[in-house]
Parts: structure tokens; C-alpha cells; sequence
């Protein structure tokens, strides 16, 4: 096979990739997963740790809970595969100790309640989570 024909083949698969940019998608936006008090849920063995697209941490004095919540969920817009997130504070086991905030952002669909458990342990000391899932303006999921 030629070069150039190599090159034209290449260029139109190339073009065959990409979507089709005018196409309407629609809005997504996340709304809060219904995890009943108190609040020490993390992520259960359906999105731990598969489905975790990233992980995010800050001292716990730098934000407030609704703060660190907004922050992780804008965090899930840069990732078009994002379907969920979760966002908590608790005690940094690692080698600086003290209170940390988490957050994740998971791809796989739209999560429930079903979808966390609940860290009772003292060591963790997780508080102040809440869990988002995708939803669209048009309702539908």
C-alpha cells in the first residue's frame, strides 16, 4: 500500500471516531443519594474500588461540608464517564493524622442507597458524608 494511500485511509477512520459534534446530549446534573443519619457512609463494594475514576482529599479547615460537596461534584464534570460521587471527612490513618476530607468520583451508572455502607469504626471516624447521582433535565437517567 502507498503512503499516501495509508494516510487517507487513517485520516477517514480518524474521522469515523469522533462524535458528531451539533448532536443534542442532554444536561447532566447530580442530585443526593438518600442515605439516612448519622452520616458515616462510604462507598460499598460495587464502586470501591472499580469504578473510582479519581480521588480528592483537602485538610478538613479548608472547606465546609456544603463547600467540599460542591467542590467534588464539579470535579465529576470533567469526567464524561462520571455517574456518581461521594464526599466525607475523616481521620487521615496515614502519616499525618488529623481530620481530612475525601471525595470520589465513580463511573458505573447511577447509584442508591444499596450502593455504600456505613464505617462504624472509631479509627476511620467518618462523618459528614453524602453521596450524589447522575440525573438529566429531561428526568431521565
Amino acid at each position: 500500500m502507498k503512503l499516501s494511500a495509508l494516510a487517507i485511509s487513517l485520516l477517514s477512520l480518524q474521522g469515523t471516531a469522533h462524535p458528531i459534534q451539533d448532536e443534542e446530549v442532554p444536561v447532566k446534573h447530580l442530585v443526593p443519594v438518600r442515605l439516612p443519619p448519622p452520616e458515616n457512609w462510604i462507598a460499598g463494594p460495587r464502586l470501591f474500588p472499580r469504578d473510582i475514576i479519581a480521588a480528592y482529599h483537602a485538610p478538613h479547615d479548608e472547606y465546609d461540608a456544603p463547600r467540599w460537596r460542591a467542590y467534588v461534584n464539579r470535579q465529576c464534570e470533567h469526567f464524561a464517564a462520571c455517574t456518581s460521587t461521594l464526599a466525607f471527612s475523616a481521620i487521615n490513618i496515614g502519616s499525618t493524622g488529623g481530620r481530612y476530607w475525601f471525595g470520589y468520583v465513580f463511573r458505573g451508572g447511577p447509584t442508591n442507597a444499596h450502593d455504600y455502607v456505613r464505617d462504624w469504626s472509631s479509627s476511620a471516624g467518618v462523618e459528614e458524608s453524602a453521596a450524589f447521582s447522575v440525573g438529566f433535565e429531561d428526568g431521565e437517567l
